[in-house]
């Protein structure tokens, strides 16, 4: 098996610069593992401080744009844009399940790669960290409990996505001709040890933002413990990180805001900083903008969403779910496009004005797809990054845990366990945050509701409905594109490459 991860995985070494002060410098500089990074405890800090890296690299990976916003998509929430089609078969694939969803699709080997190369990292970093030395055996195990982290997470998306994966869970040189599936128990099981570990060992809040913490471990182990259907182990992580965290929620028009980053909702964020050695940015807030400023009148600019990809949208299903009055709807979406500029090069159409709205109708350069609502919650509008207005790259940063999916888990976990009326209390704090009325019952349905409501497009989507067993019943409801879903569509193809070189199995409907 490990034959096949040096094969295909790679893994990078890198310099690190001020990791204490800066956590997230580093620099990817060759493809060949070594002992440089791994023989001391400042070296291997700064092997820790690559795990964020390789995560964070799925939003930059210049392989296939695709794989930037593969976890917004395939789900029941959004539809195509003009410009979908600009990443080929890897977007067409996961967002269509149309026969690109293959073997050879982009997303899938990228992603399987990127976080086999995180876990042979990760599996050096826990081995070497009783050889190198420690005389701080607190350090010690704060490292070893980020590097499991790092494992965690990857294996459970992999276990999600892929389901019959290899375990690896010891680093090793030794060379083997094959790989056998392990039993998703298995991975269960290392996944629920590392994460316990981390929960032991990590302090509630760290002087550097974006690094893992001990909530970050608490979110991500409730999230596995629903998928585990141990409803009580579920609640009380997420109300340990309520009651006892240093989290709160923030107001639904401040939460996303470029000005706001890194505020006291986020419990795990990538972070994205202009000029750093390392410091690609992401193009996240872009691929939902439609192409509003091809419209005559239309300048672009950061109000009206900056450089725009129309890569995908929200659909109406889920603009269908809220309420007109709903703080989300007013601050997490823009929905209309007004007339801003009347210049020989770009003309207001006859009979409006600067400030009108733009409707169908007004000029022929305008179409459904240019004036499509799009998500601001990646927007980056230049406030602090750096960033110009014809800048492809944003430098925002990326929540991926935060309180608001919290109060869902516990609100869920209650639901499971009967107790109706705490499941309430925990959802409503949401809908006070929003200011739609209290839910006064909840079931499945309902709780999915409001999960599109607060974390649509966020990431999470997809991993919701599969574990809920609903994810094939809700595509063919919701999501006009995926007209040839099928059955074993809940899971990913195994790697065509990997499969050939260790003689792997694989998944149902991809022989």
């Amino acid at each position: 098996m490990q034959k096949y991860i040096y094969l295909i995985t790679a893994a990078l070494t890198f310099t690190v610069t001020g990791c204490q002060k800066d956590f997230l410098n580093t620099t990817p500089n060759t493809e060949l593992i070594t002992d440089v990074a791994f023989d001391s405890p400042d070296g291997l800090e700064g092997a820790v401080v690559g795990l964020y890296n390789y995560v964070r690299n799925e939003y930059q990976n210049g392989a296939t744009l695709a794989v930037a916003y593969h976890r917004s998509i395939g789900d029941d929430l959004t539809v195509t844009g003009s410009n979908f089609g600009d990443d080929g078969a890897a977007a067409r694939g996961v967002q269509l399940y149309n026969s690109e969803l293959d073997a050879n699709n982009g997303v899938v080997n990228i992603m399987w790669d990127q976080y086999y190369r995180t876990i042979k990292r990760a599996n050096l970093i826990i081995d070497r960290a009783d050889k190198v030395g420690f005389t701080d055996e607190a350090r010690k195990n704060r490292l070893i409990a980020e590097a499991r982290w790092f494992r965690a997470f990857v294996y459970f998306y992999l276990v999600q996505k892929y389901e019959h994966i290899p375990l690896v869970s010891a680093y090793t040189d030794e060379i083997q001709e094959t790989a056998t599936p392990a039993s998703p128990a298995d991975v269960y099981a290392l996944i629920v040890g590392d994460l316990t570990f981390a929960i032991d060992h990590l302090e509630r809040t760290y002087p550097q933002a974006g690094r893992i913490t001990k909530g970050a471990a608490q979110h991500a182990l409730a999230k596995v413990q629903l998928v585990l259907q141990n409803w009580t182990a579920a609640a009380a992580l997420a109300d340990d990180i309520i009651n006892n965290g240093p989290y709160q929620l923030e107001k639904a028009e401040d939460l996303f805001m470029d000005t706001n980053e890194n505020n006291a909702e986020g419990i795990m964020v990538w972070q994205f900083r202009n000029g750093e050695p390392n410091g690609a940015g992401h193009n996240l807030g872009q691929v939902f903008v439609p192409l509003y400023d091809r419209i005559n009148g239309v300048s672009r600019s950061f109000a009206q969403g900056g450089r725009p990809y129309g890569r995908i949208y929200a659909n109406s299903y889920l603009f269908s779910l809220y309420e007109e009055n709903d703080k989300r709807l007013q601050s997490w979406y823009k929905r209309y496009w007004f007339y801003d500029v009347n210049t020989p090069d770009d003309p207001l159409p006859a009979g409006v004005q600067i400030g009108d709205t733009v409707k169908l109708g007004q000029d022929p350069t305008i179409t459904a797809t240019r004036i499509a609502a799009t998500c601001r919650k990646f927007w980056d509008q230049g406030n602090g990054t750096g960033r110009n207005i014809g800048d492809a790259a944003s430098w925002t940063n990326i929540m991926y845990y935060r309180l608001g999916e919290t109060y869902l888990i516990a609100a869920e976990a209650y639901m499971r366990l009967g107790n109706t009326g705490t499941a309430l209390e925990r959802i409503n704090v949401l809908r006070d945050r929003a200011g739609v009325p209290h839910l006064t019952t909840l079931n499945q349905d309902i709780l999915l509701d409001e999960n599109a409501r607060e974390l649509a497009l966020e990431g999470h989507r997809w991993f919701d409905l599969k574990r809920m067993g609903v994810l094939i019943q809700r595509i063919k409801a919701h999501n006009t594109d995926a007209v040839n879903i099928q059955p074993y569509h809940v899971r990913w193809p195994i790697p065509q490459t990997f499969k050939d070189l260790a003689r792997y199995p694989q998944n149902e409907g991809y022989q």
